[in-house]
Order: C-alpha cells, then sequence, then structure tokens
C-alpha cells in the first residue's frame, strides 16, 4: 500500500529536496541537515539562466546593444569584467552598449528562489578568424594578473573559469562554468602562452561539456579537454604535435586528436 510519494524535478549540487514547515508542497534547500529536521529556510525553485539578445563570439559590427532577459519577477545581476556575477553586482535595468571587446556574465534571482547558474558571453570586435573560437573568462587576478596563473606558469588546484566555444561560423557550442588547470611542465616556464585543461564539474552545475567538439570523433560529450600550446614548437609551427599524433590514425594505436581554434 503506497503510502506517500515525491516527484523529483530538477537536482543540483549542495541543493536538497523535501518537505518544508509550513508549505504544502515539497522545497529546496541550501542547507543540509541529516538526521535532523529540514532546515527552516526554503526555496520554491531555482532561477532559470538569463538569456542575452546577441550571441557572444566575433561581431560583425563596431557596437551592438545587448538585452537580458530572465524569467518574471527575477532580477538580473551582471558584471562586465569577467568575474562571476552575484546579489552585490550591477543589477540590469535597460540594453547594454558594448563596444569593445568585453565579457558580460549574469545571474538570475529573487526571494524565495536559489540564485541561477551563471550564463555568459564574450563579445569580440574588429578580429576575423576561420577556425573555432574558443574564450575563457575569470578573476583576472586569478589568470592574467602578475601573479596569474597565465603569466606566472605556477600550477595550482584550479581556477574557477566561464568558458564558451564557438564554430568558425559563429555557431556557439558551449557556454558553462569549469575549472581551469594549467597543463605542461618545462613549456608553461619558457613560453608566454600556456597550455590548460578545462575540466566539467558538477559543483559548476554541468559534470559535462555536452558537444562535439571534434569533428573526427563521434563523442557528443566531454569531461574535459586541454587547449594546447604544442609544447616546445609554441615558438615555430603549432603544427608538429598534431601532425605526428595524426600519422597514428589509422592504427590501432590511441592518438591525441586536434581540433585548431583562436583562444581569448
Amino acid at each position: 500500500t503506497l503510502v506517500d510519494s515525491v516527484m523529483l524535478y530538477g537536482q543540483y549540487r549542495g541543493v536538497s529536496y523535501g518537505r518544508a514547515q509550513g508549505y504544502e508542497t515539497y522545497r529546496y534547500f541550501t542547507t543540509a541537515t541529516p538526521g535532523t529536521a529540514n532546515a527552516a529556510k526554503s526555496y520554491e525553485k531555482r532561477a532559470e539562466k538569463v538569456t542575452f539578445s546577441v550571441p557572444g563570439g566575433l561581431q560583425q559590427s563596431n557596437a551592438i546593444t545587448l538585452s537580458l532577459s530572465a524569467e518574471e519577477g527575477m532580477n538580473i545581476y551582471y558584471t562586465t569584467d569577467g568575474t562571476e556575477p552575484t546579489a552585490s553586482s550591477a543589477i540590469y535595468s535597460g540594453p547594454i552598449n558594448i563596444d569593445t571587446n568585453t565579457v558580460v556574465k549574469a545571474v538570475a534571482w529573487r526571494d524565495d528562489v536559489i540564485q541561477s547558474l551563471t550564463n555568459g558571453a564574450s563579445y569580440i570586435f574588429n578580429a576575423s578568424h576561420s577556425v573555432r573560437l574558443v574564450c575563457v573568462s575569470g578573476k583576472s587576478s586569478e589568470l592574467t594578473g602578475s601573479s596569474g596563473t597565465l603569466n606566472t606558469g605556477a600550477k595550482n588546484d584550479g581556477y574557477d573559469v566561464f568558458v564558451e566555444v564557438y564554430e568558425a561560423d559563429g555557431t556557439p557550442l558551449l557556454a558553462q562554468n569549469c575549472q581551469l588547470e594549467l597543463s605542461g611542465h618545462a613549456s608553461r616556464l619558457q613560453f608566454e602562452q600556456k597550455a590548460f585543461m578545462l575540466k566539467a564539474k558538477q559543483v559548476y552545475g554541468e559534470n559535462r561539456f555536452n558537444a562535439a567538439l571534434f569533428e573526427k570523433r563521434d563523442y557528443t560529450e566531454y569531461k574535459s579537454f586541454t587547449m594546447r600550446a604544442s609544447g616546445q614548437d609554441n615558438q615555430q609551427t603549432h603544427m608538429r604535435d598534431s601532425i605526428l599524433t595524426s600519422l597514428a590514425e589509422d592504427t590501432d594505436v590511441m592518438y591525441q586528436e586536434t581540433e585548431v581554434s583562436v583562444v581569448f
């Protein structure tokens, strides 16, 4: 005899779902209380991601006007410096005019809901490329500042970043938070351009990169991928790694596939 049941909807890392005092429906909790009563504070749902009126990537015009939108009743908080937006960031009140390289990130939030996952877009002007475009953004102090990993070559446990991948024709493939870890050994200390690995983790909202990142591969999802700078060939052709490993393409030997891209 069925006494009780519950329908599980979207679940999120670090967020539980259960009965809430004073409510007839099940609710979300951001405080875990295993073995004891559920927390007093609960939430109706998690807000949906903010949507952008103009796709990121290479821009054909000299300026754009960007509008942000969210579910009715939600406030939108955004940044234009690549950092993660919070409830203390600027509140969106109208279209944003952009005429220089800019990373816009936004979240939606209101009382009684959990803040949305981050959405973002990098707008690149006065550039033209015929290969894929990869945009990575985060705290400049951690990445490109004087003590940032991309300047010093010093490895760390990883940094919170947002990655976007666009096809050569501008079609977006990815836009999500993930972790960046510096890659390489001698090359990361020898050359200004660093190689790094991007890892999808559930703590960021998605534990896979759901995209066909390599044209010659049938896979449609990846746990991680590396943006290589061609090792010791960094100052020469940028091609030797790709060419030499491709010689194993028609054999039973596992080899490293390549997809040429430009990184911002």
